[in-house]
């Protein structure tokens, strides 16, 4: 039997399979071929597989596959931030991306539409066994040559078109693990944390009690699992709840009050994970959390703004912040950890006629920094919070 042992997710389609997609919902970043399916057949190459492309699976399972197709995991190979940091790292240091990103490359016909789909269904739903590793990671096994689709259903029944298991091991966090953990090993022998997600999880107050990533990133709906089964409220949104920053802008909480002190606005107060149960921001280094304050007159003119950054700072030799890839060392970690709250204390030089102070609060995809040196010039921003406190009353703000 063919297995694909990973510390990763997976994907991909049997021969005969379309060439090219027919379905124009498939989001146009997924048409443009990752850097694994423009590679040539291996020896090691499995053609007897029984991996699909994320379209094959949608003509049975549309609610999930219209969530997938919105999520990180649908872009996982082709994103900008992606192609951008993989063509920086160069050969060498990106020979590992392609566990996660595109975890069947090389192991299937580089012609399959499923190598364009980064984690597509099966790149999670193939998985057959989940074990820790002796170096910190946790690994996932997919058995390619094995046409069986893992999931929670238990009432689920084997179809013409493929078997179905029950698994506990997709409803519990070391599943995510096997990608939202991962340490570098650098050239001194030790170990560097890049994606620490699973273990941040772990330590904290959701891993203590047992409570699972997929609770808040799956949430459950009613619907029906395939065409024609009849409807299920215990279905999983395959979205991740990630366009938009619809769970991030969720789990902060901001109390805080504008005070004149002097010659600057004073903003005192508190921020808060309170519902996260990993650090804010987490996932890649270079994300952080941006609050910031300006004054704005009665005329609506706005004054010079002050800031406060919340992220891990990975540095190169020299002690430059840099991608984790050429990074050495974690210089600092200001983000905020499950349940944590961090006092907020910040000046701002007030404009003429100042009687408000606008904050904001935002999630950036990727520090100034780092989208500098790897060539990014569209950095992705949502917001998390807003709000205009009066100058002077002392007033709280939820």
């Amino acid at each position: 039997m063919a297995v694909l042992a990973l510390a990763a997710c997976a994907d991909n389609e049997r021969k005969g399979s379309p060439l090219e997609p027919a379905d124009p919902r498939l989001n146009a970043s997924l048409l443009q071929a990752s850097e694994a399916a423009k590679q040539s057949d291996k020896p090691n190459v499995v053609e007897n597989h029984f991996v699909k492309s994320a379209l094959r699976c949608s003509e049975c399972h549309e609610g999930a596959y219209e969530g997938w197709r919105k999520s990180a995991h649908a872009r996982a190979s082709a994103s900008p931030s992606y192609k951008a940091m993989r063509a920086h790292a160069g050969g060498a240091q990106s020979a590992g991306c392609d566990r996660c990103h595109s975890p069947f490359a090389g192991r299937i016909p580089a012609r399959n539409l499923a190598l364009r789909e980064g984690v597509n269904c099966d790149g999670c739903h193939m998985v057959a066994r989940v074990a820790p590793t002796d170096d910190g990671h946790i690994s996932l096994t997919h058995e390619l040559a094995d046409n069986v689709k893992y999931s929670t259903l238990e009432e689920a029944k084997d179809h013409y078109f493929h078997r179905v298991r029950y698994s506990d091991a997709h409803g519990e966090s070391e599943l995510c693990g096997g990608c939202h953990q991962y340490r570098r090993t650098l050239p001194n022998g030790e170990t560097l944390p890049v994606y620490t997600e699973y273990q941040e999880w772990e330590a904290g107050p959701w891993g203590e009690i047992g409570l699972p990533c997929q609770t808040c990133h799956m949430q459950e709906y009613t619907g029906e699992a395939a065409v024609g089964e009849g409807e299920r409220s215990s279905l999983k949104d395959h979205a991740f709840l990630e366009e938009g920053g619809e769970l991030r802008s969720t789990v902060l909480e901001a109390g805080l009050r504008a005070e004149r002190d002097g010659q600057s606005v004073h903003l005192r107060g508190t921020l808060t994970n309170k519902g996260a149960g990993h650090y804010i921001p987490t996932g890649m280094p270079a994300r952080r959390i941006i609050l910031r304050a300006y004054t704005v007159s009665e005329q609506g003119k706005a004054g010079p703004e002050a800031s406060i950054a919340f992220g891990r700072v990975l540095v190169d030799a020299q002690g430059n912040e840099a991608p984790f890839y050429r990074a050495v060392r974690v210089d600092r970690d200001t983000r905020l950890a499950p349940k944590q709250q961090r006092n907020i204390d910040l000046r701002v030089k007030p404009v003429e006629g100042a009687k408000h102070l606008q904050v904001e609060v935002a999630w950036v995809s990727f520090s100034a920094p780092v989208a500098k040196a790897i060539g990014l010039t569209e950095v992705k921003t949502e917001q998390l919070y807003q709000q205009r406190l009066p100058i002077g009353d002392g007033k709280r703000s939820h």
